[in-house]
């Protein structure tokens, strides 16, 4: 599949240009894959959240080779429709099928993912360089605090217990930690705090807000994985595992061959 050209230029070469992200999204997300590819825990609790929601590990190699293909993947989420960048793709990759009625749109090393009409907004967006909404405000500033950065207005565990905001960091690499932050308009009392998914976590109050903290050690992952699963942490990386269906991954047949230096050939 050959992807579409037009991205405008104003995408740099590093980073997320927020300006991509639905306006009225509900939930944004952004993960950092330069240390979680290389992560035989960031392999393992990604495959067995698949494997919970009925993914086969056949399918989470060509998954784990696009987020190995890539710096980052970023995600615009507004009810059922999903928008992705990604940076650090190479020419050397290939995208995999794609939806009905979507499209991709490259741009030196970033590239756009998604349903047709959401990608060329984005690009009109992106080439405006107008003012980032609240949400996307917050991912520009917060997105380097973890290898997974998530924030979400309407999460459903979040509502269900009167929360406006959740914010979610994560690294996993020799240990599982995680900081979800649900925001409410004033200070909680106790029984809101209870209805919150806590999992493995420790809970802490500040002012309005509620920390959920966990560290899980590698070797008690297993144990943990159910508790994981139902944390705001383990719904958004299904989510990611989901958009990796979409993500281009490098093709060695693809690579520009090496160059040969007179006098170096070792074939001669």
């Amino acid at each position: 599949m050959t992807a579409d050209d037009g991205l405008p230029s104003v995408i740099g070469m590093s980073g997320i240009n927020w300006r991509f992200a639905d306006p009225l999204a509900d939930s944004l997300a952004s993960v950092s894959f330069n240390n979680l590819s290389p992560s035989p825990l960031a392999r393992f609790v990604m495959s067995a959240l698949g494997a919970n929601q009925g993914l086969k590990e056949a399918n989470m190699g060509p998954i784990f080779d696009a987020f190995s293909s890539v710096d980052q993947v970023a995600l615009s989420i507004r009810g059922d429709q999903t928008l992705i960048m990604v940076t650090g793709y190479s020419r050397e990759s290939t995208l995999p099928a794609l939806e009905a009625g979507w499209k991709s749109v490259p741009n030196g090393n970033t590239m756009l993912i998604g349903p047709a009409q959401a990608v060329d907004q984005a690009a009109q967006r992106i080439a405006a360089d107008g003012p980032l909404p609240e949400l996307a405000r917050l991912a520009a500033k917060r997105q380097a605090n973890g290898d997974i950065w998530v924030a979400s207005s309407i999460d459903p565990e979040a509502v269900k217990a009167g929360a406006k905001r959740l914010v979610v960091t994560a690294s996993m690499r020799d240990r599982l930690t995680g900081d979800s932050v649900f925001e409410f308009s004033q200070a909680p009392d106790a029984k809101t705090i209870e209805k919150l998914p806590v999992g493995p976590g420790i809970t802490s109050v500040e002012g309005n807000k509620v920390h959920v903290k966990m560290s899980v050690e590698i070797d008690k992952v297993q144990p943990s994985l159910a508790e994981i699963a139902g944390t705001p942490l383990g719904e958004y990386l299904w989510v990611l595992v989901k958009a990796g269906r979409y993500v281009p991954a490098r093709d060695p047949a693809k690579a520009l061959p090496k160059p040969k230096i007179a006098g170096m050939d070792s074939s001669n």
